[in-house]
């Protein structure tokens, strides 16, 4: 009976090890595969950023052309200036005193 014992316990810490062996495995596997998930997330991220911002950057070119097209350079340099027209007041061609020239 005691052989028999012994023969179960030695079964039973051999599964116990095979598990403790698996489950180390797999908490490799888990944290690689998490490390690939968040660089292909920043890899997206950063594509996105891209695509996106070149559209923009598309729109932006696409409407200073029409701009130029439309009203001359003058026109597109005033409303593409980041910060808008630099005067209140009118531009020079349109000031009274030099209407008479």
């Amino acid at each position: 009976m005691g052989d028999v014992l012994h023969i179960a316990v030695y079964v039973l810490a051999g599964v116990v090890a095979v598990e403790a062996g698996a489950l180390v495995v797999l908490w490799q596997l888990l944290t690689r595969s998490r490390r690939e998930v968040d660089e292909l997330r920043r890899r997206a991220d950063a594509r996105n950023w891209l695509l996106s911002g070149g559209r923009e950057a598309v729109k932006t070119v696409w409407q200073t052309a029409n701009i130029m097209r439309k009203e001359g350079f003058g026109a597109a340099v005033r409303r593409t200036s980041p910060t808008g027209p630099r005067s209140s007041g009118p531009t020079w061609p349109e000031s009274p005193r030099m209407a008479g020239w």
